[in-house]
């Protein structure tokens, strides 16, 4: 199984931004990559390990999960292909991994040392520098999505939070007419809400005109 199978989805990767096909081919004989498949519901890292990697999903869907307080597991992040895992905990040194990463269905990623990413090679190749301003850059927009998080969270409400978490969808897609990349269970469990009071209140929210909704698709009103 070879990379060029996956040449789109690395080429769409924000990682590998402004490089080109053959520059990700050489720049790769750097970082030594691995590509694993991995069956769904197999783990694609451990909570409490090594944070020295990050990962590429390239195909399927990978799952990230944390433990809540009651000892059960909740996703924060469902990555699909082109998407990234682990690089946040790996480039803040953290000692061991916070969370896991499970494959929600069978899956293929790609392994990076994320050392290997930050550090220019010998021959301090351009292409190896772009990357390292590409995981920089990546590493500050997951900082400021946290920082979004942490104030959706603050919302008192559900139909506070789930408004806020609309709102901004919109205004990160460019339009009051989207679709999320979550089903109503993965979308409770960002919002740290019960399902079943979130879709209380989307009904509600369609009864009253805020909005329209099917599924994972969502129009926002007025």
């Amino acid at each position: 199984m070879g990379m060029r199978k996956y040449k789109q989805e690395l080429l769409n990767c924000p990682l590998f931004e402004g490089i080109e096909w053959e520059e990700i081919t050489r720049v790769m004989e750097c970082l030594r990559p691995k590509l694993l498949e991995v069956p769904a519901g197999e783990s694609v890292f451990s909570r409490g390990g090594k944070p020295e990697h990050l990962w590429v999903v390239l195909q399927g869907k990978v799952e990230v999960q944390e433990e809540d307080v009651l000892g059960g597991v909740r996703a924060v992040q469902t990555a699909e292909p082109r998407a990234m895992v682990g690089y946040l905990y790996a480039c803040a040194g953290l000692a061991e991994l916070p969370v896991a990463a499970v494959a929600a269905e069978d899956s293929v990623v790609l392994r990076l040392d994320c050392r290997r990413v930050m550090t220019t090679c010998d021959h301090s190749c351009r292409y190896h520098k772009r990357l390292a301003r590409n995981l920089m850059r990546l590493v500050a927009r997951g900082n400021l999505e946290y920082q979004q998080k942490a104030y959706l969270l603050s919302r008192r409400t559900t139909r506070e939070k789930l408004m806020t978490y609309l709102l901004e969808e919109a205004n990160r897609q460019g339009s009051r007419e989207f679709t999320i990349a979550m089903d109503r269970q993965q979308l409770a469990n960002y919002l740290c809400v019960e399902r079943s009071a979130m879709s209380t209140e989307i009904s509600r929210l369609c009864k009253d005109g805020v909005i329209e909704c099917r599924r994972s698709w969502f129009k926002l009103l007025g």
